[in-house]
């Protein structure tokens, strides 16, 4: 999961969501249940032919405002024969601390201290209309999953094909350049080079851009999730550009994913 809290929040159960109080409306600002705005996801997910297999959720000490994340599954596609996991953040706040936000993709964060990132992303203030936006910001951000959770198997299929000579100097060469262009820093670069050379895992086995993309990965373990974020993103530009990797979508699902990420 994504979740990272350090900023004076803790993590939450739905119970605890269920008993915050919410505070009365003004005439400018429109405060939502935290329990509602979890309900409204949940009941959108489905209708995507989408489900929540896992949880975690967390208030800041006042309970004024929460951060969630929900790990997705397509049931036609499950995540263990995909390699990658799907993700929905949500935030939310009752004294205008910030807009009440939703993300979705397959790297999102969300974070305590108002980072929010994804492929898709939708924010709307809690103004007097925001209830009445509110279904359709849901509604739009959510459609935009399954071209994406499409395209992302797309790649997946991509980087396993694309085979990588079985000599140091390609891996070298590629990994030098992940440094240059600061995809890795200097000690990351060595624990990438190490799993590579030394597959810690079955997936990485294979002398592809797939377990090169695990490697870097693996890598990655305790980057704080703002800069996680930024390299896994120029990550996947890097491994695209080399594998030559462009989506293939219907009209439908460009149309959609464009809706979803503009």
């Amino acid at each position: 999961m994504s979740l990272m809290i350090h900023c004076g929040a803790e993590l939450a159960t739905w119970e605890d969501l269920q008993k915050v109080e919410t505070p009365a409306p003004t005439d400018s600002h429109i405060p939502i249940p935290h329990h509602d705005l979890v309900n409204r996801v949940r009941d959108e997910l489905p209708r995507h032919h989408l489900e929540v297999v896992q949880e975690e959720h967390a208030l800041s000490k006042d309970g004024l405002n929460y951060f969630g994340v929900m790990r997705i599954e397509d049931p036609e596609h499950p995540a263990d024969q995909d390699g990658f996991s799907r993700v929905v953040g949500i935030r939310n706040s009752h004294n205008k601390r910030m807009a009440v936000g939703l993300v979705s993709g397959t790297s999102v964060f969300v974070c305590d201290n108002m980072a929010f990132s994804g492929e898709i992303q939708a924010l709307r203030k809690h103004t007097s209309r925001v209830m009445d936006a509110l279904p359709e910001m849901i509604s739009t951000a959510v459609t935009g999953v399954k071209p994406l959770l499409n395209a992302e198997r797309q790649r997946v299929k991509s980087y396993r094909a694309h085979q990588l000579e079985d000599n140091e100097y390609e891996v070298d060469h590629i990994m030098m350049d992940m440094l240059r262009r600061g995809v890795l820093t200097g000690s990351q670069l060595s624990k990438a080079w190490d799993h590579w050379a030394n597959p810690p895992h079955e997936e990485f086995e294979d002398r592809n851009m797939w377990s090169l993309f695990n490697s870097v990965t693996e890598a990655y373990k305790g980057t704080g999730m703002r800069t996680l974020f930024q390299r896994s993103r120029h990550l996947h530009d890097m491994c695209d550009e080399l594998t030559g990797f462009t989506p293939i979508l219907t009209p439908s699902e460009k149309q959609a994913l464009e809706a979803a990420v503009n």
